[in-house]
């Protein structure tokens, strides 16, 4: 998998799953390379509500499970390992941890 390109004076968002800033935007169904979740529209807000929403394009999965799947695995599903990128390039990201 190829991380995005930014277009110059861009910067990238932040994954609702993952944390990294993998996405050209929030709420547009991108999938997230670190991580590979689809981020849909109701995991637009990190509002601690929304983890434990059902997500119809990921399986039904919420994102918390995601979430904690992803610090199991490494992919928001183990099946998905093989198909996310590196450490060495998921390390060239911004990363930021959030509380919720």
């Amino acid at each position: 998998m190829k991380l995005y390109e930014f277009e110059i004076g861009t910067q990238p968002v932040q994954c609702g799953c993952c944390d990294y800033y993998s996405l050209a935007e929030r709420g547009k169904c991108l999938v997230c390379p670190v991580c590979f979740w689809e981020d849909d529209f109701d995991c637009v807000t990190d509002e601690e509500i929304y983890l434990d929403n059902q997500s119809d394009i990921n399986r039904d999965l919420t994102l918390r499970e995601a979430r904690n799947n992803f610090k199991k695995y490494g992919a928001w599903l183990n099946e998905f390992r093989g198909v996310v990128i590196s450490k060495e390039e998921r390390d060239s990201l911004k990363y930021e941890s959030r509380n919720i």
